[in-house]
C-alpha cells in the first residue's frame, strides 16, 4: 500500500493559501482603520520621532557591523579582478552599473 502524498499536499497548499489570505485581509482592515480612525496632529508625531543623535547612534553601529562584510567583499573583488587581469572596471562595465541602480548620486 502506497501513502497518498498528493493529498498531503494538496491540504497543505490549500492551507498556507487561505492562511495568507486571512492575514492580507486582517492587515488590509489594520491599515484601513488606523487611517480614517487615526487621524493624528503634528505634535503628536513630532513626539514620536527619533532623535537626531539616537538615529547618527543607530547608523554608527550599522556602519560598524557592516565593515568586516563590506572589507570581505571588497577584497573578494580586488583578487577576482587579479586573477583576470584587470586593473580598473570597464567603462561599458560602469554604464551598466550606474543605469541600473535605483538611487542618485550627484557629483557635482
Amino acid at each position: 500500500m502506497e501513502a497518498k502524498t498528493s493529498f498531503t499536499k494538496n491540504n497543505l497548499k490549500r492551507y498556507l493559501t487561505i492562511g495568507g489570505l486571512g492575514i492580507a485581509v486582517f492587515g488590509l482592515s489594520y491599515y484601513l482603520i488606523k487611517r480614517f480612525t487615526g487621524e493624528q496632529s503634528d505634535e503628536e508625531t513630532k513626539d514620536r520621532r527619533l532623535s537626531k543623535e539616537l538615529v547618527m547612534k543607530i547608523l554608527r553601529e550599522i556602519r560598524r557591523a557592516y565593515f568586516p562584510l563590506l572589507k570581505d567583499m571588497a577584497d573578494t573583488c580586488r583578487m577576482v579582478a587579479e586573477r583576470h587581469g584587470l586593473k580598473d572596471i570597464p567603462e561599458e562595465s560602469k554604464i551598466k552599473i550606474f543605469e541600473s541602480r535605483n538611487y542618485y548620486i550627484s557629483f557635482s
